[in-house]
């Protein structure tokens, strides 16, 4: 079939006829040479075709190698099965964007998409059971509740599922075999949202998995394995415990290897879109692609035919089958160049554009104006594509004649014209045969646009928290210590069940823990390898109690001292902001997030005022820390004092000059640094400039702390991770902090309990959202693969970035760095680990940050506090023996530049997998934003970041007693020591008394209604933590949305936490249940009405036996809970 030809099409320019070839065709893909470029043009086409009655697809390719015996992430398949699913409905126009890549990936054919996808509707006659059925068939995952797409939940009468056809999870209440009611639910909150008529399950895998296909599955491998040699034993085992699985109907972790024997066939791509007309961008990157594709896919099959691995020989035929440029030839098809294409007489050249860069006018926003006139009177076609075209509009000053106006078409016949559109596209371009001319903000403002994550859907949802307990974790008692949870129990004696705690204590002791006791409980957040269980009855723990609470009335009391200081100092009160504030400020080239604005807020705020700033900024490196420094640093320096940033290593004082460097440029503002690298000379220079006053500003390491730094006018003192400076340094930051404004940064995660406990003794401002368009971490995780190391490390060094190469162990990164240099033997690598001397590790990474190392090969170690744009590929050996948390954090490392970043995640195929190990390797992988699963890991960084705060004896108390239990005796420290007006220590409050209900009634959640034991103990919680009855009742509407209809147990278990509830806030003490009567007990301030007892003698007559401080009635033959009810009405007031 005959391509045609297009040449001279870069850029938004692309962009822009791609998109005008798309609306003369009804169906119409574009290939692009890698997954990149493809998400690039795909959202500038989404922007140019915003307004257009044109479906935009995108088909990502899948994150697991080819032919690797690893798992997709069910977000990009499902992401494939929604676009593929829109492929085969949608009769309109369609554009599609997709990769090469994406090609070679098996996928589900047509038929069995269209056959198995199903719609469901209220009144469909439809059983659990059968719903059930079809989920597991479809991929779903069964999980205690719906958080991400392809997870489905099921509770009675109600099951919950996460189509990839929907943004919200589906909730389908039944009423016996009828669907009764279809809501969409919050995965966060977990409650509906709204009533739905309909709903589209959709499969969430590739593989298909019921009995009959599984059978013929089973059939073809047979007939494929009398083809083939199994010379290896290994090689028979694991086909012998796939096919297993396979008949069992049962997923495992590459099955979708198995794909074409499913089917019979290797379904692709081009097997949907035959009758689309299909654009190659840049052929010859394509056919580079397809080479290095198809070499690695033979080296995948080589070694996996050494390791025991069955790869289908047809698979590798069907991509010999799909080489490039054989496939341009299946359909009609246009081959787009960037610059001039090959001399080839088959081909039909339609379009050939001659265009240029327009220049940058950053700095010249003042000519922008005339510029465009002269421009218009030449005959151009002017559109400036702009995220902020109220501000374009503001600082071109429109002129007379030069009004914007939307134009019916853009062409070299249309008029002159102006126009300004909200449009994000990459850079401009000048055509001036057609005299067409594009700016953009780059062009504008020098912002390059950031490539964004497409979010097709939510990762993980947060979890209402992290310290769900599940049998075998550590749990703290405030009476009787440390001890392991058991999980719940219900036990029924004299007729009357009820369910509790089990935790077992040192020798096998156990204790028996009723749901109204859960406040004197916690899980133990610490590191469970020190911990020592207690014994029941034992003296350690009492001893560890009374250390701690002295420890934390110490700490509380050294941090009161220090707050008390600083508010009896007199500082500098900083004027509003000024024009000079309002125009470098405008010049940041992103968009603030909300807790940045909130931040940014808060520090001026502080400044503004008359005592002395002393603010922490927490938030990860790239979340937008400096820009907040820059912000204060700014307001202090105009108003004409000094600010000093002390950082602990040489690389991030040059990090933070440059930064502070390039911002402050348009002013006059002289910023230096400081430390080991200035020569004698120039560091004299530097503090002479700081004695004087002539430096405004200076960066440096502890260097500014030593004794001939004498400031003119210190005003601001930024201080960028405090807890790495050691101890002397930590002293002299003291003196030198007194009087002046404080600033620290940290990119060390602090606990949200923690800066509550905190609040009125240290300010804290948290950034924990992402700026807009921060891409997630592409990433793999996969059996090692020298290969597949070898082929990450030329990508990244081809685009011209850098990579982490990390190993946890010293002893073994010799003989990497000999494997490196023969891979890849034109990389400059350099090792880094934690026993070097620390200038000399300080040297390296220097280097590594200047770009004069390519690959850094390295252990943990790698600083959390640098960021460096250009390094965006990292890659780990032996991850499965790493925390979750430590994979967190090493991805994070990668990813700070609008270019997409990588992170390899290699396990030792040669050592078998625990599960513990697979399921965090499972993890980082599905969870690329910070959902669920990196929420629970994250906790760990955050009691880091506690005891860095609090100091090294701090951490020693957390650790003894767990974080949540510390923090409780903290906050009580903290209150008892508050000082009142007069400078008297305040009497610390009485905690409130709980009030206990002891009534013979069957009153809890039963696991057929609940479950999920983690869940079943967060509904105990929150019911005992509930203070009015509103709230109770709110609790009781939630749980009747996300479990149907409660059981009598549930029920009465309400009416007891609202009968506790109300009997408490009366000062009722207890309501206690024997043989013959009720006993209420009252503490010294009840509250009663004053008829109450001439209402009560009304009602039960003598029944009612009346003492101090206690009231009897006889039950005789009334309902307890109505009758505990009824005596609380009768005492309430009105």
């Amino acid at each position: 079939m005959r391509s045609i030809l297009a040449e001279g099409l870069s850029g938004s320019d692309l962009s822009i006829n791609l998109a005008n070839i798309s609306s003369t065709h009804d169906k119409y893909a574009i290939v692009c040479p890698d997954e990149q470029t493809a998400l690039r043009l795909f959202q500038e086409l989404d922007s140019v075709l915003e307004d257009a009655p044109i479906n935009r697809l995108f088909f990502p390719a899948s994150d697991a190698p080819p032919l690797d015996k690893t798992s997709p992430s069910t977000s990009s398949i499902s992401w494939q099965i929604s676009t593929l699913y829109q492929v085969l409905i949608n009769p309109g126009a369609t554009v599609l964007v997709t990769s090469l890549q994406a090609l070679y990936d098996c996928i589900v054919p047509p038929e069995i998409l269209q056959n198995q996808s199903a719609i469901i509707s209220r009144g469909d006659l439809l059983s659990v059971p059968k719903l059930k059925q079809k989920l597991i068939e479809l991929g779903y995952k069964i999980e205690a509740q719906v958080e991400k797409v392809g997870d489905a939940a099921l509770r009675g009468g109600i099951i919950d599922f996460y189509s990839p056809s929907s943004d919200l999870p589906y909730r389908i209440e039944f009423d016996v075999d009828v669907i009764d009611t279809i809501r969409q639910v919050d995965p966060e909150t977990q409650l509906s949202v709204r009533q739905v008529e309909s709903c589209l399950l959709l499969p969430v895998s590739h593989i298909f998995l019921d009995e009959q296909i599984s059978q013929e599955a089973i059939s073809r491998i047979e007939m494929f394995m009398l083809t083939v040699s199994l010379q290896s034993t290994e090689m028979r085992e694991t086909l012998k415990k796939d096919k297993d699985h396979i008949s069992n109907l049962v997923r495992f972790t590459g099955m979708e290897h198995y794909a074409p024997f499913f089917y019979g066939k290797a379904t692709r791509l081009l097997d949907y879109i035959k009758d689309y007309m299909i654009a190659w961008v840049e052929p010859d990157r394509i056919s580079d692609s397809y080479e290095r594709f198809r070499r690695d896919t033979m080296d995948i099959y080589v070694n996996g035919i050494k390791k025991g691995e069955l790869l289908p020989q047809k698979e590798l035929d069907d991509i010999e089958r799909l080489e490039f440029p054989h496939i341009t030839r299946q359909n009609p098809s246009m081959l787009v160049y960037s610059m001039k294409a090959p001399d080839s007489p088959q081909k039909n050249k339609i379009v050939t554009i001659q265009h240029s860069q327009p220049d940058p006018m950053v700095g010249k926003l003042q000519d922008v104006a005339s510029f465009i006139s002269g421009k218009i009177q030449g005959g151009y076609k002017i559109v400036i594509a702009t995220k902020q075209p109220g501000r374009v509009k503001e600082l071109i000053e429109l002129q007379d004649g030069l009004v914007p106006s939307k134009p019916e078409k853009l062409d070299e016949d249309s008029t002159p014209f102006f126009d300004i559109v909200n449009m994000s596209l990459e850079k401009g371009f000048e055509d001036r045969r057609r005299k067409i001319l594009l700016l953009t903000d780059n062009e504008l403002f020098g912002w390059r646009r950031r490539i964004g994550a497409t979010k097709r859907y939510r990762g993980g949802s947060p979890i209402k928290s992290v310290d769900e307990l599940h049998p075998g974790d550590l749990l703290v008692h405030l009476t009787f210590g440390i001890g392991i949870y058991r999980g719940l129990k219900t036990v029924t004696a004299a007729g009357i069940t009820k369910e509790y705690l089990q935790v077992e204590y040192a020798k096998g002791d156990k204790l028996y823990i009723p749901p109204e006791r859960l406040p004197l409980i916690h899980k133990y957040l610490g590191n469970p390898e020190t911990v020592t269980i207690n014994k029941l009855g034992g003296r350690e723990w009492p001893e560890a109690l009374a250390r701690v609470a002295r420890g934390t009335k110490d700490i509380a009391a050294e941090l009161i001292r220090l707050y008390a200081r600083r508010e009896m100092s007199k500082g500098y009160s900083f004027e509003e902001d000024t024009i000079w504030q309002q125009e470098m400020e405008s010049a940041f080239p992103y968009e603030e997030t909300t807790d940045q604005l909130k931040a940014i807020m808060e520090v001026k705020r502080d400044l503004e005022r008359s005592k002395p700033m002393d603010r922490l900024v927490c938030g990860d490196v790239g979340y937008g820390k400096t820009e907040v420094a820059i912000r204060a640093a700014f307001k202090v320096i105009v108003a004409g004092k000094q600010v000093a940033i002390l950082v602990p290593t040489t690389i991030l004082a040059l990090q933070h000059y440059n930064t502070f460097k390039e911002r402050f440029a348009p002013f006059p503002i002289k910023v230096e640094q400081l430390s080991r690298f200035k020569g004698k000379t120039s560091q004299k220079k530097v503090v002479e400039g700081i004695t004087d006053g002539s430096i405004e500003m200076v960066i440096g390491t502890h260097r500014l702390l030593q004794s001939d730094i004498k400031f003119k006018d210190l005003g601001l003192l930024i201080i960028d991770e405090e807890q790495r400076f050691g101890v002397e340094d930590k002293e002299k930051i003291k003196k030198l902090k007194e009087n002046i404004d404080v600033l620290t940064l940290t990119a060390t995660p602090i606990p949200r309990t923690l800066e509550m406990t905190l609040t009125g003794v240290r300010e804290i401002s948290q950034i924990n959202s992402s700026p807009e368009g921060r891409k997630p971490v592409k990433t793999y995780v996969q059996a090692y693969s020298e290969t597949a190391a070898k082929e990450a490390i030329e990508i990244e060094l081809a685009r011209g970035g850098q990579v982490y190469y990390v190993n946890n162990r010293i002893q073994g990164l010799g003989s990497i760095m000999w494997k490196l240099k023969k891979i890849v033997p034109n990389a400059r690598i350099a090792i880094a680990h934690g026993q070097m001397d620390s200038d000399e590790l300080e040297d390296i990474m220097l280097s590594f940050y200047k770009g004069e190392i390519d690959v850094l090969l390295c252990t943990t170690i790698i600083e959390s506090g640098l960021d460096i744009p250009t390094a965006n590929t990292i890659i780990v050996e032996n991850a499965q023996n790493l925390g979750l948390a430590q994979m967190y954090q090493l991805r994070g490392r990668v990813g700070r530049s609008e270019k997409r970043a990588y992170a390899y995640f290699f396990y030792n195929s040669e050592e078998a997998l625990t599960e513990t190990a697979r399921m965090r390797l499972e993890a980082i992988r599905d969870f690329v934003d910070l959902g669920a699963g990196l929420k629970i890991a994250m906790r760990d960084l955050e009691i880091r970041g506690a005891g860095n705060m609090l100091g090294a004896e701090q951490s020693g108390h957390i650790a003894a007693v767990g974080y949540d239990l510390y923090l409780r005796l903290l906050e009580d420290a903290k209150k008892q020591l508050q000082k009142s007006h007069d400078g008297k220590p305040m009497r610390p409050e009485a905690p409130p008394q709980e009030c206990n209900v002891d009534l013979r009634v069957s009153g809890f959640i039963p696991e057929h209604y609940v479950p999920d034991e983690a869940l079943r103990i967060d509904c105990y919680q929150r019911l005992v933590s509930a203070e009015t009855t509103d709230q109770v009742k709110s609790i009781e509407h939630e749980l009747q949305d996300r479990f149907g209809r409660p059981p009598p147990e549930v029920e009465s278990l309400y009416e007891l936490v609202k009968i506790r509830v109300l009997a408490q806030s009366m000062g009722i003490n207890s309501i206690v249940e024997d043989n013959l009567t009720l006993n209420f007990h009252f503490g010294p301030n009840v509250k009663l009405r004053e008829d109450f007892l001439d209402r009560l003698v009304a009602r039960f007559g003598e029944r009612t036996t009346v003492r101090p401080n206690m009231i009897r009635i006889r039950k005789q033959r009334d309902n307890p809970v109505k009758l505990a009810r009824e005596f609380i009405e009768l005492a309430c007031e009105d």
